[in-house]
């Protein structure tokens, strides 16, 4: 089974948003002459993307050389006529990417990624040596039946040590008592009516009385079983042995709903709570004759995303969302709660012709009413990750000690943020700094600042100091860097 998922068309939208962001970089509002690289990485990775990332799709896609890939790779700034025809093809060849992308969003079929039925696997590997235990300690409530091996010994006043076979009428024969009847005793039953006859006749004698090998019994495994048939298990043996040796269900039969006929009673087991907290229903215990029917599969319900055990559940008719969210593990540390995607399959008697077959519902887990919603058979659930993009952060490129990305906090002003970089390198330009601050993520301003009078501490702070907004991006440059600038070359 198949279960759609989001991520390709969602890398593409991303893909899409990312070109239309670079179209707009190499725009015709920027001077072609002269582009700084590094702001590009720059504004890139305030968006929450690597550059890299973005020419690596653009290369896999052929819209772009390696030459055009080093222009957009090498840092520093891209000059001269040859850089500046590539870079304008370059922006042509987005825009024609953009478009071709766009016109293809009508038509997009969703990929289908394969993830499995729940549970099913446990069944995959039994070792050959695998069998019910025909030994071992036996528990009290344990019914003696025909083929059941009894050990008898005695000491003190006597000596016995003999093992007798429960016979078809269900006694074992003693020279020392005669017939004693033991069919349809728990093993405790039978060990203190054996008891109190020897004890009869040896009242000093001290008695044990023990099981030895079990007798056989047949069980029945039908229905969606792998290997439907008839199985010879001990006597003590669990439905869980039987289904083992029936190599577990296929994948057409339900895992949650397998019934135990025994004695006119049909017993319900369900593995889901074997396998996923390792719980063993005790009082199950198999009988000669007992018929295990592993009926067709439930309601399937296929989950994706930010989950801890992505996979396709079987969910009981009762069953709601947050019990599929606690069959899958729960939710990852990322999952966005707020929006749990259903995709579903509108119901045949419900579809309208000319119509879509089926229906997108957002869900908000943190309502009670969202995380009681219902599940239908064929529900694809997605559950998708918070959003990667912060803006609770400023930046610090160029020369100081310690340049990076800074947490933000409240009236944080450019001077703090200076002594959290642990200052200016010896080289840094003092006279001029800036400040590149978007305005509503659509427009960049530019705001110099004095870098001198900043680090002087004779000044009162407010004269000069700059408040910071989230994201601003503050850049030290180098004497060298303005030199370069501001000299030309004579030939």
């Amino acid at each position: 089974m198949t279960k759609l998922v989001f991520r390709n068309i969602r890398s593409l939208l991303k893909i899409i948003l990312i070109i239309i962001f670079a179209s707009l970089i190499l725009g015709p509002g920027i001077s072609y002459s002269q582009i700084d690289i590094e702001d590009f990485k720059n504004t890139y990775r305030r968006l929450g993307y690597s550059e890299s990332q973005i020419i690596q799709h653009l290369k896999d896609l052929g819209y772009i050389t390696d030459e055009e890939e080093l222009l957009l790779e090498e840092p520093g700034e891209i000059t001269g006529t040859a850089a500046i025809d590539s870079l304008i093809k370059l922006q042509e060849q987005i825009k024609q990417l953009q478009w071709e992308l766009i016109g293809k969003l009508d038509t997009l079929e969703i990929t289908e990624e394969e993830i499995k039925p729940y549970g099913y696997d446990i069944f995959n590997w039994i070792p050959t040596s695998f069998e019910p235990p025909a030994f071992g300690s036996i528990p009290p409530d344990y019914v003696i039946g025909p083929g059941d091996v009894i050990k008898v010994e005695m000491w003190g006043q006597t000596i016995m040590d003999k093992t007798f076979i429960v016979d078809r009428e269900g006694g074992i024969f003693m020279d020392e008592v005669g017939k004693i009847t033991v069919i349809g005793l728990t093993f405790e039953q039978a060990k203190n009516k054996i008891t109190n006859k020897l004890k009869n006749i040896y009242s000093k004698a001290s008695v044990d009385v023990s099981m030895g090998k079990l007798r056989s019994i047949q069980v029945f495994v039908v229905g969606q079983a792998k290997a439907p048939g008839g199985y010879w298990l001990t006597s003590l043996s669990s439905p869980y042995y039987a289904l083992y040796f029936a190599g577990g269900a296929t994948e057409n039969g339900s895992l949650r709903n397998i019934e135990l006929h025994q004695n006119n009673t049909v017993k319900i087991i369900d593995l889901y709570e074997f396998i996923l907290k390792a719980k063993m229903n005790e009082n199950i215990r198999l009988k000669e004759g007992d018929v295990i029917l592993i009926p067709p599969v439930g309601k399937r319900i296929s989950i994706t995303g930010e989950i801890k055990i992505p996979a396709i559940y079987e969910l009981k008719p009762d069953e709601l969302l947050e019990d599929l969210i606690n069959l899958a593990g729960g939710f990852t540390a990322s999952a966005y709660l707020k929006r749990v995607q259903i995709w579903r399959i509108i119901p045949p008697e419900q579809r309208i012709v000319g119509e879509s077959d089926g229906k997108i519902i957002d869900v908000n887990f943190f309502d009670e009413n969202g995380k009681r919603s219902s599940l239908f058979d064929g529900d694809s659930i997605h559950v998708y990750p918070v959003s990667n993009l912060i803006d609770d952060y400023v930046e610090v490129i160029g020369f100081v000690r310690r340049p990076g990305i800074y947490s933000y906090s409240n009236d944080m002003a450019l001077k703090e943020l200076l002594r959290l970089c642990e200052g200016v390198l010896d080289e840094a330009y003092l006279e001029r700094g800036e400040i590149i601050r978007s305005i509503h993520d659509t427009a960049v301003t530019l705001i110099e600042f004095d870098l001198n009078k900043l680090l002087d501490n004779n000044n009162p702070e407010s004269d000069n100091d700059v408040m910071l907004n989230k994201k601003d991006i503050i850049r030290i440059y180098s004497k060298w860097e303005i030199a370069e600038k501001d000299s030309v070359d004579i030939y």
